[in-house]
């Protein structure tokens, strides 16, 4: 259903269903997914999948010349910088602000690109699902690689990739922020599920895509 955000952030092909992906091993299995009535939001080397992406995100400290560009109008940008903003290129100073304000509402770290991205999701495109692909943190490495281009360009040294190794800095858990992302999900009306088919630290609902509209 065609929708009208605001006068600044609007698009003619907004819809009520998001699909959020990451660079999970498993997420070039969209390329032969029909996404008719899904809004897609990619993270970071995501948007080389397919091109008809609607929102790419990638986090600061991502090369140049492996961030995603435009192609179209109905394309939009966004980075995650550091501390609990996420800043979208056609996002309204009073958009922006409605955002940290509902983020302090919650009170939620969004200082890696999986929540940073679930959470703009959840306050500007007011979904009533948010699927995820690729978004598992299982950096298992088979095949000389952990993510679907390769090897994790955020594994340092210890092996350990950025979103893991910000909550033990933190000393905070994954596992309970993912499931606070639920609570407040639920509390706006949105459900989350998982359409991976590989291991996963994500707690929400597996489901199998099926091609329809």
């Amino acid at each position: 259903m065609s929708t009208k955000h605001n006068n600044e952030f609007s698009l003619s092909l907004l819809r009520n269903k998001v699909l959020i992906v990451g660079s999970g091993k498993s997420a070039t299995d969209i390329k032969s997914w029909d996404l008719a009535g899904w809004s897609l939001l990619t993270i970071n080397h995501a948007h080389s999948i397919r091109p008809d992406w609607e929102f790419a995100g990638y986090s600061p400290d991502m090369p140049k010349d492996r961030r995603p560009i435009k192609s179209s109008n109905h394309q939009y940008l966004f980075s995650a910088m550091s501390g609990p903003i996420a800043t979208f290129e056609s996002l309204s100073a009073n958009d922006q602000r409605s955002y940290n304000n509902a983020l302090s509402r919650w009170n939620r770290p969004i200082d890696t690109m999986f929540f940073a991205a679930s959470y703009w999701a959840l306050i500007h495109l007011k979904p009533s699902i948010i699927g995820y692909m690729g978004c598992d943190m299982n950096y298992t490495i088979q095949n000389d690689a952990t993510h679907f281009y390769g090897m994790g360009l955020d594994t340092g040294n210890d092996k350990q990739p950025d979103p893991l190794k910000y909550f033990e800095n933190k000393q905070m858990s994954l596992g309970s922020c993912l499931a606070d992302l639920a609570i407040d999900a639920e509390s706006v009306g949105c459900t989350l599920v998982n359409f991976s088919t590989e291991e996963t630290k994500l707690p929400y609902a597996k489901l199998r895509w099926m091609n329809q509209s």
